[in-house]
């Protein structure tokens, strides 16, 4: 799961830098120019946050599975929280620092203001991550971990792994009526945010079965036949996206998905996990664990990083793919950095989300 984790922050962050700073697919450029960015951003997006959600949630299996008997749902509960809601507060609060200082610099300064304003937003930013954009994860990912007990018998049954396909693929629909019913209402983010937790309650039931298989294991007269579905699917799914991706360049805006492509899309982080626990035997350089480790500091502090590149980017007239490609190195780098030095700091460890021993 290191690797996978350290390929994940990677997607997250790539995904992140193929938008330009209005968040849109530099649309303001020729389609040509625009093909680059949009296809290093459908090859990241394999390694989306879902990935983060199944790998936290399988090793939740894992360590429930080796823990006594006796450990109580809230013991559980709150081990998760200990470790999630401290960094979630603080980053949102550093978050709507940082975005004042980036809605001056923009010029949008009075609407984000107006926004601080209103209640509601601080709702929002609680329960919802909306004090910036990557920040919806921490939400979403405490409220499947409330759901636990529920995918349990996904370990001992874990055809229920499926379940997924059924939860992703009402998900659209689900949206399409609540905004159909609450489009003017405040309440409509906390609606959607429901729908998309429901959805990814799938998520919980393909994590703790793909646990299940992976302590019982796969037959061997089994997985040539597993790997050849497995190949497929991935090879579907990564075409559907593929072309997607394609028309998004062609069009310069972000465009819905058909149902296909929406599963496909979601599906692909499901496929990259099952592919990692295919090559669990292989060996990974030491150095992977201690990265690894850094991945959720990594996560939380990296648009940062991004928001002041994009700042200092005004002006300087790069093509889209010397910008994606600029920003990722620079993003991947100085985020790992930071965070390996604040790691070294008993007093920071917890703000970025660090439990284990301190890094080396």
């Amino acid at each position: 799961m290191n690797a996978l984790k350290i390929l994940s922050i990677l997607g997250v962050i790539g995904i992140h830098v193929t938008a330009d700073s209005s968040g849109l697919p530099y649309a303001s450029y020729p389609a040509s120019q625009r093909l680059a960015p949009s296809l290093a951003r459908a090859l990241s997006e394999i390694f989306n946050y879902p990935v983060f959600l199944i790998a936290s949630l399988f090793l939740l299996a894992l360590r429930l599975d080796r823990a006594p008997r006796q450990r109580s749902y809230s013991a559980v509960i709150r081990s998760r929280l200990k470790r999630l809601l401290p960094p979630f507060l603080l980053w949102s609060l550093v978050f709507l620092a940082v975005r004042n200082v980036k809605a001056i610099s923009f010029g949008y300064h009075d609407y984000y203001l107006e926004e601080l304003a209103a209640p509601i937003s601080w709702l929002r930013y609680l329960f919802l991550g909306g004090a910036q954009y990557h920040l919806h994860f921490i939400p979403i990912l405490m409220a499947l971990y409330l759901l636990y007990p529920v995918y349990n018998v996904a370990i001992r049954k874990p055809a229920l792994g499926a379940f997924a396909l059924l939860t992703l693929g009402l998900w659209p629909s689900a949206d399409q009526i609540i905004y159909s019913s609450m489009a003017t209402s405040a309440a409509l983010p906390f609606a959607l945010t429901a729908t998309k937790v429901a959805a990814f309650t799938g998520y919980g039931f393909i994590a703790f079965s793909l646990y299940g298989w992976y302590r019982r294991g796969a037959s061997p007269s089994r997985r040539p036949l597993i790997t050849a579905v497995l190949t497929v699917l991935i090879m579907t799914a990564g075409a559907l996206v593929t072309q997607h991706s394609v028309a998004t360049a062609r069009e310069g805006a972000w465009l819905a998905r058909d149902l296909a492509t929406h599963l496909a899309h979601y599906s692909l982080p499901i496929g990259a996990v099952i592919v990692f626990l295919f090559a669990r035997k292989v060996t990974w350089p030491e150095s992977t664990a201690h990265l690894a480790s850094l991945t959720f500091g990594v996560y939380l502090f990296h648009p940062i990083v991004l928001d002041a590149l994009e700042i200092a980017e005004r002006g300087w007239n790069l093509s889209p793919s010397a910008t994606v490609a600029f920003n990722f190195i620079a993003v991947s780098m100085i985020s790992f950095l930071v965070v390996a030095l604040s790691a070294r700091v008993p007093h920071l460890r917890i703000a970025f989300g660090i439990t284990a021993e301190p890094a080396r």
